[in-house]
């Protein structure tokens, strides 16, 4: 006797809906390479920020290590970005990163969290008829999660080695029937993995605030406005950079300090007259001799307001937004007690 076996009718492919194109469309509909990752994956991969979707996606790399600041994003997406020299600290990048459909203007400070974030999507290949300019290599799109009309909330706390300290939450609010409120908050918080033999600081260590407030209203079912302000903090010290040779040309500038100043100096643990060579390698890739400023600094805030209006079939769309950034970042290029390459810029 033949044995039957009953059909799930309710097993599915669920559907994944994009805005790659500007509007809402089922992935599979939109003709451009695109990574998506929603809020359940994100939570599971366990990410603190976005730059982390670069382990997880094909052609994307993610640096931001500019100097050895953990603020300052180097995206390249099919080996098209930009390096993140000093040069260009400052200028457009050719990756865009959007949050909310606000275009995040500089690589600095673009390393934004994702404690409440909806989905991200990385766009692979030019994407200038859509996102405009600085988009040569691709784009990457973060959309936060909206004020909601039920009330909810929740907070975790994250604890682990070197003092890790992670605290997040969220509480969505409804007002009445037609407004609704949402605040997220986080703190990440772990000390450094490596030091100065020479004093003693922490290099790699992370300090990072981060908030955000969002009101959403529906006057009628045409019209959706939502104002969103949003806050980043960050004050730690820069990645921890080992020497790995030291042989100066006598041409080069450390071969300048040798001859010019070493045979006055002073630097307390190697005695007198100390020029720079191989006495500044350390044994371990997690150690230097540097005493300079290595701090990375940011300061960072905005504010938003989105409108859609749909009469009948249409939709219109507005997204209004103000952007400001403070930076500071220090580095100790020589990895030594001795002054000879070190610099601390402000933006």
């Amino acid at each position: 006797m033949a044995e039957s076996s009953a059909v799930d009718t309710d097993a599915y492919i669920e559907e994944i809906i994009v805005t790659a194109q500007r509007r809402e469309r089922p992935l599979q509909d939109v003709p451009i390479s695109v990574s998506v990752f929603d809020n359940a994956e994100i939570e599971a991969l366990k990410l603190t920020n976005i730059a982390g979707v670069a382990r997880y996606t094909p052609n994307l790399v993610w640096d931001q290590s500019f100097l050895g600041a953990g603020n300052f994003s180097a995206v390249f997406i099919r080996g098209i970005g930009q390096s993140g020299s000093f040069f260009e600290s400052s200028a457009d990048p050719a990756v865009g990163v959007y949050l909310d459909g606000v275009y995040i203007g500089r690589a600095i400070g673009s390393v934004l969290g994702i404690h409440d974030v909806a989905q991200v999507e990385v766009l692979r290949g030019p994407q200038g008829n859509l996102f405009g300019r600085n988009t040569t290599g691709g784009a990457v799109t973060v959309k936060t999660l909206q004020p909601a009309p039920e009330f909810s909330g929740w907070a975790d706390v994250t604890a682990g080695s070197d003092s890790r300290l992670d605290a997040r939450g969220v509480l969505n609010v409804p007002i009445s029937g037609t407004v609704f409120t949402r605040f997220s908050a986080s703190s990440l918080n772990q000390d450094g993995y490596g030091s100065s033999l020479q004093d003693g600081s922490e290099f790699g260590d992370i300090n990072t605030d981060s908030a955000r407030a969002a009101l959403r209203w529906l006057p009628n079912d045409n019209i959706d406005v939502t104002f969103a302000y949003d806050l980043t903090r960050t004050r730690q010290d820069a990645a921890v950079l080992t020497l790995a040779f030291a042989d100066p040309d006598p041409m080069s500038l450390a071969g300048a300090y040798n001859f010019f100043v070493a045979p006055t100096n002073s630097v307390e643990g190697f005695g007198d007259g100390v020029p720079y060579d191989d006495r500044f390698l350390t044994p371990s890739e997690y150690t230097n001799y540097a005493t300079g400023q290595t701090l990375s600094e940011i300061d960072a805030d905005g504010l938003t307001a989105t409108v859609v209006w749909s009469p009948g079939n249409l939709t219109f769309k507005s997204i209004t937004g103000y952007r400001s950034l403070d930076s500071a970042w220090g580095s100790d290029s020589d990895l030594s007690p001795l002054t000879i390459v070190e610099s601390t810029i402000r933006t």
